[in-house]
């Protein structure tokens, strides 16, 4: 288990869906080995600003969720990465739902209300 470490960025380079960071202090590759795979923690007041309708996980956890209706399904637990899209699970109301994180089944996600809205699909949520 890697201890948490506070490291800055010198370096951001992309390559399809890697990133790929140099960090100050982090002068060998053996060094590097033991950070790989490891969580990347940004001061929420560093973080990139994203394009409007994008949302960081940290964000998304927590939200209460409704449908279109107003009925209160619970609270988003956990988020899923599928390789496709992500699934965001609510859980509450002795429930569990596993929502696509998708356009098509999400109408509205206000995180100064702390909530989510569903669009009704038939036969997936009654």
């Amino acid at each position: 288990m890697q201890l948490p470490a506070e490291y800055q960025v010198v370096n951001v380079r992309s390559a399809g869906r890697y990133v790929y960071l140099t960090l100050g202090g982090v002068h060998s590759s053996e060094v590097a080995s033991t950070l790989r795979h490891a969580e990347i923690q940004v001061p929420e007041k560093e973080r990139y600003p994203l394009p409007e309708g994008y949302f960081y996980q940290d964000d998304i956890i927590g939200l209460s969720v409704f449908t279109e209706a107003g009925r209160y399904l619970g609270k988003i637990t956990e988020i899923m990465e599928t390789g496709g899209n992500d699934v965001y699970v609510a859980t509450g109301m002795g429930e569990t739902y596993d929502i696509p994180a998708l356009a098509s089944a999400i109408k509205d996600i206000d995180l100064a209300q702390q909530r989510m809205v569903l669009f009704p699909i038939p036969g997936w949520i009654e």
